[in-house]
């Protein structure tokens, strides 16, 4: 068990400090560079929990130590090789596969560039492994993953093949390149065009359900607000049958706003209790009051006092509206009529007591 955690440490991390000879397994058994590819070519052992966190340990020493522009101890005789030419082609489920110099390879449903409103998923094989990079946080990954979650990814990935018997390429240079792609929501207001990914044009693009004229295969500008579909075309014959499908998405822009019951005076003041309502439904809206933030759990105010309301819908736009709420007071109030009648009484019982205690001189 030590030595296949030694051997995935080092084929996964690619930051052994020793580059001792291993032994892979026969080149009959499995071969990277075999035209016919499954997911048996791919690492499929179990790591336990504590094996995992050694090997995720080991890749991002291996990327913070290449950020500060030096390769890990036992590695600096190696050629570091940077944005290498990579080839594409196509697996049998109609997936990019692409390939190192040195025949290492992951395999991916989207290309390098991508606006993607499905998950994604990516597969490396032996000898290579990522630190992905998402809403600024980092991750390693050694094997594969189908990623789901909204926001831009970028993912950069090492090949590198350690020095062995049965090889029948002694490349040992060390590989990097990158790959990017973002997961849409179905309601979007933060993107402005649609890119076409590498190796791909825009070949239609319809809102609502109308196809719209594409000026430029490039890169296609979004203008107004509507039900997005683009579909791409490979540029080469090579990738015709990629199943990278369509972009889907609705784009918002527009801020909702709020309905007040009743007028406010100057644009900020209000009297009495007062009533919003959203102009969209599923919107959120906080609010913050006298200074104290929060969630509205109910559309009245009715406390005296200063409020700031934010109305934010699905896509993400937002609208702020400042207010405050004078304390009302009535005349007539049961209230003061007591206190008044109190006092009175008070008045009476003290100068009844004044006429008992007095003298004349």
């Amino acid at each position: 068990m030590k030595r296949a955690v030694k051997s995935y440490i080092f084929i996964a991390a690619v930051i052994a400090l020793s580059l001792c000879f291993w032994q892979r397994a026969e080149a009959s058994e499995v071969e990277l560079w075999d035209e016919e590819l499954s997911d048996e070519d791919f690492l499929n052992e179990e790591l336990s929990e504590d094996d995992q966190e050694e090997v995720d340990a080991w890749v991002e020493q291996y990327f913070q130590e290449l950020d500060m522009g030096s390769l890990p101890s036992g590695m600096q005789e190696l050629e570091r090789i940077t944005d290498p030419e990579i080839s594409t082609e196509l697996t049998e489920e109609g997936k990019l596969l692409s390939r190192f110099p040195n025949q290492g390879y992951f395999i991916s449903t989207v290309p390098d560039g991508m606006l993607s409103s499905q998950p994604v998923e990516l597969s490396l094989s032996s000898g290579c492994v990522a630190i992905i990079e998402h809403n600024k946080t980092s991750q390693p990954l050694t094997s594969s993953r189908q990623f789901t979650q909204e926001g831009a990814y970028v993912i950069r990935i090492l090949s590198y093949q350690a020095p062995g018997e049965n090889y029948q390429a002694q490349d040992y240079a060390l590989y990097e390149t990158s790959l990017s792609f973002t997961i849409l929501g179905e309601v979007t207001s933060r993107i402005g065009a649609v890119p076409a990914p590498e190796g791909f044009q825009i070949r239609r693009v319809t809102r609502d359900g109308k196809d719209l004229p594409v000026e430029n295969p490039r890169c296609f500008f979004l203008t107004r607000d509507g039900s997005y579909t683009v579909s791409y075309a490979a540029k080469e014959n090579a990738l015709e049958q990629a199943t990278i499908g369509e972009t889907a998405f609705t784009l918002d822009t527009t801020a909702p706003f709020l309905s007040f019951s009743q007028e406010l005076e100057n644009g900020e003041l209000a009297s009495g209790m007062l009533e919003f309502y959203p102009s969209e439904e599923n919107c959120r809206i906080y609010m913050s009051y006298n200074g104290e933030q929060g969630y509205a759990v109910s559309n009245q105010l009715t406390v005296a006092g200063y409020y700031r309301l934010e109305i934010e819908d699905e896509a993400g736009n937002r609208r702020e509206y400042h207010l405050r709420i004078r304390p009302s007071y009535h005349l007539f109030d049961a209230r003061i009529i007591i206190a008044g009648i109190l006092f009175l009484i008070v008045v009476a019982v003290w100068m009844m007591m004044q006429r008992r205690n007095m003298q004349v001189l």
